[in-house]
């Protein structure tokens, strides 16, 4: 867990200094999770997909300003 974490950090740190590849890892990593989430309160997929879309593009355009984490999809969630 700890190992992971510190991972997520890294990784999150990276993508807030503006290293795209790891905005596309943060993508990729957390997506699904995202949606399963999402889907437990709308049924609606393409508007789960489209709040999830809204969600990374926020997360870019704030990404200076956004808090320090170790765990990058409890932020998200």
């Amino acid at each position: 867990m700890q190992k992971e974490q510190n991972r997520d950090y890294h990784l999150w740190k990276s993508f807030k200094e503006g290293d795209v590849d790891a905005f596309y890892r943060l993508y990729d990593e957390n997506v699904e999770a995202l949606y399963s989430f999402g889907i437990c309160f709308s049924k609606d997929s393409d508007f789960v997909k489209d709040c999830i879309h809204d969600l990374f593009l926020d997360l870019y355009k704030y990404r200076s300003t956004l808090s320090e984490t170790d765990s990058v999809q409890f932020y998200m969630l």
